[in-house]
């Protein structure tokens, strides 16, 4: 059992070696990809991308990831889901893997506009096990505001169970008011709808998905659910 043991250690501090920079995520539309006006969420190898406004996108679940990882997103009002999932290595024979609950943050990604998810830097395992506590995460621009319009936090049971609790604290009033007044004078704020003209179905699905509201949503999974198979 203990060589068992020791073999994994082994195994996963060479998968920590091995790690490579992680490959820059497109949360758009294959289509979209040229657009020169898709804003960048700049993400540190101790986060983990769970969703991109409810989507999953591959390569962004890539532990043992070393250097930053840029995020391409749509402008306009964006919600990303991350998690803080670190390894560290205690003792030469002994490891810890520190997860923290999944923050649900949403901002206003302004064209062409780089942002980049931010918190504290823990040294050690004590450290960032009590700094997941109460994890601390905010998506700031280039100087240095937060640019938070909304937070939620969601946690899993070992059964798969979820609850979500609002994180008002991570919230900043200024984002949040200044997103309301936009919306207030452009009520359009909605990237427009793609030509349909060679333009794949899944494609399509996803940026219908990505700017519909959370009612649309809802009827949308209400009505598949009642699709035959």
């Amino acid at each position: 059992m203990r060589l068992a043991w020791l073999r994994a250690s082994v195994w996963i501090w060479l998968l920590a070696g091995l790690a490579q920079a992680g490959e820059p995520i497109y949360a758009v539309p294959d289509s979209e990809r040229a657009r020169n006006d898709l804003a960048v969420l700049v993400l540190p190898s101790s986060l983990e991308l769970e969703l991109v406004d409810g989507l999953v996108y591959p390569g962004a679940k890539a532990m043992f990831r070393k250097g930053d990882t840029n995020v391409y997103l749509l402008p306009g009002e964006r919600e990303v889901s991350l998690r803080y999932n670190e390894f560290f290595q205690t003792t030469p024979s002994d490891h810890d893997i520190i997860k923290s609950k999944i923050l649900a943050l949403r901002f206003v990604a302004e064209p062409g506009k780089t942002y980049r998810a931010r918190h504290d830097d823990f040294r050690n395992a004590a450290q960032a096990r009590a700094g997941v506590v109460n994890f601390v995460l905010k998506i700031v621009d280039d100087a240095g505001n937060n640019r938070v319009i909304d937070a939620r936090q969601t946690q899993r049971s070992w059964r798969g169970e979820e609850s979500t609790s609002s994180r008002p604290d991570l919230v900043s009033e200024a984002a949040r008011a200044a997103a309301a007044g936009t919306a207030a004078v452009t009520p359009s704020a909605t990237p427009a709808m793609p030509a349909a003209a060679g333009l794949k179905a899944l494609d399509l699905l996803k940026f219908t998905w990505q700017n519909a509201s959370a009612d649309e949503r809802a009827a949308f999974l209400q009505w598949a659910g009642e699709r035959p198979e």
